[in-house]
């Protein structure tokens, strides 16, 4: 991807943006990174701006799918604002910026890029397991449920057999 870093502060940032992001850039919320264009597998995947604080991370949905992506951003967003945009068929972007204005260094914010990371691995591995056992939990519930339902429709017939007041006047016919 080329990268035009003019627009940046040369002292702190270490990211970049590319030159289809400008436009892009009139969209979205001034003190985040504008949405590159085009991403190739591999590169570019994590831009932290230190400057502002926050951090724009490229991701494949072939490997982290929109689900995925979504769950993993719900479980950041009471500490940081949260952005998701992209084609969840091409490439998802994922913008990070701390709600508080704190001094949190290039280290921090590559520490909270690697969070992010094992948060989308973990909400992955809890999604496939959900997809690959989906079938036993459904078979062990629909067997709990059936069980329940032989005693309740015993417990209605003993009902019936004691002669319920209630169902004394309902057989009445000429009530």
């Amino acid at each position: 991807m080329d990268c035009e870093c003019a627009d940046m502060d040369k002292k702190g940032d270490r990211g970049c943006r590319s030159s289809g992001s400008q436009q892009a850039a009139g969209s979205l919320n001034e003190d985040v990174i504008a949405v590159p264009q085009q991403v190739k597998p591999g590169k570019d995947t994590v831009k932290i701006n230190e400057k502002k604080k926050c951090i724009l991370l490229s991701l494949s949905p072939r490997l982290y799918p929109q689900t995925v992506v979504m769950r993993a951003s719900y479980r950041f967003i009471d500490d940081f604002d949260v952005i998701v945009d992209g084609d969840p068929l091409s490439t998802i972007f994922v913008t990070i910026k701390a709600k508080k204005e704190d001094d949190a260094s290039y280290s921090e914010l590559e520490e909270l890029a690697s969070a992010f990371f094992r948060e989308l691995i973990h909400a992955n591995v809890e999604e496939t397991q959900a997809r690959r056992y989906a079938d036993t939990r459904n078979a062990l519930i629909g067997a709990a449920l059936k069980s329940m339902m032989p005693s309740v429709t015993a417990k209605e017939k003993g009902d019936e057999k004691q002669g319920s007041p209630d169902k004394a006047t309902d057989s009445c016919g000429s009530c």
